[in-house]
């Protein structure tokens, strides 16, 4: 089956099959979930930096019933003013970032994972990796073109990305490929160190579902469903940079 049909197969938890990889509405009626509450209600929080398979298992979490937040869904709902009052201090409003969700993965909330987990302290954890060198190459190919790419993002996004990205996590020297990329292998350790084992997932997408669907306690999709690779960097270059 190709995306499209898997899509069209729905969420496998409630049914609903309305743009299950892309954006499971947490408005559906028909989907009896706890996520739909007005509550921080965190089931799965996804700790992997952006370009590791993030966008993939954001889709994945749809499908498996997990309503999951992403930067895709920061920007679509508006919500970039919001993250900044949170990651500057001035603000704890969690619940109105991750209403109606019960997943989260990529930036900004990865930034406060540690958090997260103290708010939800049953959740389980993902943290995606990926080969160190091909991650660089992606993310210097796709997010950090965009970064630099005038017009690509509001002065929100890029002052919020600026901060706790390029100038927070890299300090300032992605362009530094060594440097950059012990930062990506240093955040994996931390995670594995902080992170209690039981409650961790250590997981590259080559490893498909069968670990994964093991993790949540959920049932395997159907024996022909793929397990979606979403947004590979020559998609990325195709949608955001088709004049370049």
């Amino acid at each position: 089956m190709d995306e499209v049909q898997i899509a069209k197969q729905g969420c496998m938890r409630c049914g609903n099959n309305d743009n299950a990889l892309d954006d499971h509405s947490v408005l559906n009626a028909s989907c009896n979930l706890e996520s739909r509450e007005e509550k921080l209600n965190l089931k799965v929080i996804g700790v992997g930096l952006c370009r590791t398979g993030t966008y993939s298992l954001r889709g994945v979490l749809n499908m498996l019933g997990f309503p999951c937040y992403h930067y895709s869904e920061m920007r679509k709902n508006n919500q970039i003013n919001l993250w900044l009052d949170i990651l500057s201090g001035k603000s704890e409003d969690w619940k109105s970032a991750f209403s109606g969700y019960m997943a989260t993965v990529d930036f900004p909330s990865i930034t406060v994972y540690r958090k997260l987990m103290e708010l939800c302290p049953e959740a389980k954890i993902i943290l995606t990796v990926r080969d160190t060198q091909t991650w660089y190459e992606s993310v210097k190919d796709t997010v950090y073109r965009a970064y630099n790419t005038p017009g690509d993002q509001s002065p929100s996004q890029l002052v919020l990305s600026r901060l706790k990205m390029w100038e927070g996590l890299f300090g300032g020297r992605f362009e530094d490929r060594e440097y950059a990329m012990s930062v990506y292998e240093a955040h994996v350790e931390s995670v594995k160190n902080y992170v209690p084992a039981h409650k961790l997932l250590v997981f590259n997408l080559k490893e498909g579902w069968l670990p994964l669907c093991n993790f949540l306690g959920v049932p395997l999709p159907p024996a022909d469903t793929p397990f979606p690779h979403l947004n590979k960097t020559a998609q990325f270059i195709g949608c955001r940079f088709k004049e370049a």
